[in-house]
């Protein structure tokens, strides 16, 4: 729209008044168009949507209500001002015109001055209306664009982690994540040896930034455990790569787990994440590891400690990790999920059914609160 000068469409079945209208606005600087019915007016609205619109309300065929219904109709996203016109002068007929969509109502013979005053009015609104509907319109080009991206990231985050593959070997996973973008990580490899590798990482931030500060981690990670590295090369190795390319300030708290089936023994690094848990098909808890390191990323090689535990397991069971956010989940009231409740669940379930249960218990638990860190907890079966 145009600060000085405004697209007027005269809708009005009385030539005499369409002529006076028309040249009024002309010489006031505006560009007026008319019509004669209520057809003429949808069509030359449709042709090019006016800045403003002066609708007579008594028109034979359709009335000046009905036109203007339809105006609202065709201009959804745009707020077009609307003044009525009508010799009808009631309190109940100036609401009906206002009910019906008009925004001003000038009862007939119009005073030029006042219709005058009433158009800038409207045009000082409709500069607002339309300087807001630009912003929106900015605004949602940038919104589709992050999601594009997200989306993006999203699927080179999958195809990186290789997720697809967690359910077929014996690995369940529940993921909530607090944003569009999760910042944690889960990634698993399974040897010709039979030995599995598997990674629980919680990168620092959120969103994007987490996501390219998982890149290097989920690379290295697969390099050292597709290579059948010994648990404490791995660890070393991520170490070292992250403590060289993550920008000052940023960390990975990460669970990093070696399992032998042939042996029977499970291998545990934890830097950073609540402890891993050994639980029994029965649900009692034999074994934790708590952590005992400082996060991927923050020590130099020749301070990192790259020492694992180590336990052999004589009777079926999971291993189960989850990162801060699941225990640290906040209700309404400012109470925490925690660590005992969580255990509390996860021994009463069927090993089959434990992540189902959690996530049930969660979702009450936060009753619509969202999660403000991202949430995940990974069993592996170990037969």
């Amino acid at each position: 729209m145009n600060s000085t000068s405004l697209k007027i469409l005269i809708v009005d079945d009385e030539p005499a008044n369409r002529i006076l209208l028309e040249r009024f606005l002309k010489n006031t600087g505006h560009q007026a168009r008319s019509a004669g019915n209520g057809e003429e007016a949808i069509r030359l609205f449709r042709d090019k949507t006016p800045d403003l619109v002066i609708m007579d309300v008594m028109m034979p065929g359709m009335s000046g209500h009905e036109v203007t219904r339809q105006f609202r109709e065709l201009s959804k996203e745009r707020w077009i001002p609307v003044i009525m016109t009508s010799g009808l002068d009631s309190p109940e007929d100036q609401i009906e015109g206002l009910q019906a969509g008009g925004d001003d109502y000038i009862v007939k013979p119009i005073n030029l001055s006042i219709l005058r005053y009433k158009i800038q009015a409207m045009q000082r609104i409709a500069a607002m209306q339309n300087a807001l509907f630009e912003a929106l319109q900015t605004l949602k080009q940038h919104q589709d664009k992050t999601e594009k991206e997200i989306g993006l990231a999203q699927y080179m985050m999958r195809q990186l982690t290789r997720n697809q593959d967690l359910a077929d070997q014996g690995i369940g996973h529940l993921n909530m994540p607090a944003g569009a973008f999760s910042g944690d990580v889960v990634s698993v490899v399974r040897t010709e040896t039979g030995r599995q590798y598997l990674l629980l990482a919680d990168v620092t931030g959120h969103g994007l930034s987490s996501a390219l500060n998982a890149i290097p981690l989920v690379e290295a990670f697969f390099e050292f455990a597709e290579s059948n590295a010994s648990l404490e090369i791995l660890c070393r190795g991520i170490n070292s790569r992250l403590n060289r390319i993550l920008p000052p300030g940023y960390f990975v708290a990460a669970i990093l787990v070696a399992i032998d089936p042939d042996l029977s023994t499970i291998q545990v690094w934890n830097g950073g994440l609540p402890p891993a848990l050994f639980m029994t098909a029965g649900g009692d808890v034999v074994r934790d590891w708590h952590s005992r390191h400082l996060a991927l990323g923050i020590l130099k090689d020749n301070e990192f400690d790259a020492s694992i535990e180590t336990m052999t397991w004589t009777m079926p069971g999971q291993v189960i990790m989850f990162t801060d956010g699941l225990v640290e989940a906040t209700a309404a009231d400012g109470e925490v999920f925690g660590e005992v409740r969580l255990t509390k669940i996860l021994g009463d379930a069927a090993a089959d059914d434990r992540l189902v249960q959690v996530g049930l218990g969660l979702t009450t638990f936060l009753d619509g609160v969202a999660p403000h860190d991202d949430i995940s907890l990974v069993t592996i079966d170990c037969d």
